[in-house]
């Protein structure tokens, strides 16, 4: 790294962590690289328990719903699938920001 003053951050790109252990950069602590001085630094990342989305599936007409329904919740290189329950409800937990589609299986 070059000499000066750094911001340090680690983590999930959609949930960046940035060094003492903080969510936002405003909140962070700057670090100072010098020549000939070795540092070390422990911060634990923020990651959370992440977000969780959850809905319900309904079938027009009365109809009943198909037996073990999966839900797909995906996005350009993420994926995740779970199962709805016989009333149509599903949830995804630990979730991370973005833009998905859903779809059932």
């Amino acid at each position: 790294m070059p000499l000066g003053r750094h911001y340090l951050v680690a983590g999930l790109i959609e949930l960046p962590t940035y060094y003492p252990g903080v969510r936002e950069v405003k909140d962070a602590i700057a670090i100072s690289i010098e020549p000939n001085t070795p540092a070390k630094l422990d911060f634990k990342m923020a990651i959370g328990n992440g977000y969780t989305v959850s809905g319900r599936i309904v079938v027009r007409d009365n109809r009943l719903l198909p037996q073990n329904l999966r839900v797909i919740m995906s996005a350009p290189g993420k994926y995740s699938d779970t199962d709805a329950n016989a009333s149509g409800d599903f949830a995804f937990t630990r979730g991370v920001p973005g833009v998905y589609i859903f779809t059932g299986a």
